[in-house]
């Protein structure tokens, strides 16, 4: 059963049929979470996908018909948008680069940081 739908989400090229004489890549829509659906452009060769490969890696908002059972799509109209969070706001997590507190191979700082972040615990203190 189909429906009209309009959905958003990454174009991106993923393997089919590995192994088999129809491998290739074919588009999909990935909308998060895991869920991926396979898309289709009416009047596009479904073998070489040449109208949908100029969308690999972008993320678009497509109006088309959706079929949950077989998790296909038929693009009827497709544009590139602005993703929901752009890259320059996007922040690295505080992991990712450690500030000079965080650094535990640093003097002072690092010193502190373990005085305060460790609480002394003894082995009689937890009954141990």
């Amino acid at each position: 059963m189909t429906s009209q739908s309009k959905l958003r989400g990454y174009v991106l090229m993923l393997p089919f049929g590995t192994g088999s004489k129809s491998e290739s890549l074919r588009p999909a829509l990935v909308i998060g979470h895991g869920t991926n659906l396979t898309i289709f452009k009416e009047g596009d060769n479904p073998f070489q996908n040449n109208f949908l490969c100029g969308f690999h890696g972008k993320y678009v908002e497509t109006t088309g018909e959706l079929d949950l059972e077989k998790r296909k799509f038929l693009v009827k109209e497709i544009i590139e948008v602005q993703e929901p969070v752009s890259v320059a706001e996007k922040k690295p997590t505080d992991l990712t680069i450690p500030t000079e507190k965080q650094d535990l191979n640093k003097g002072e700082n690092a010193e502190e940081i373990n005085a305060t972040s460790f609480p002394n615990e003894t082995h009689e203190e937890n009954g141990e």
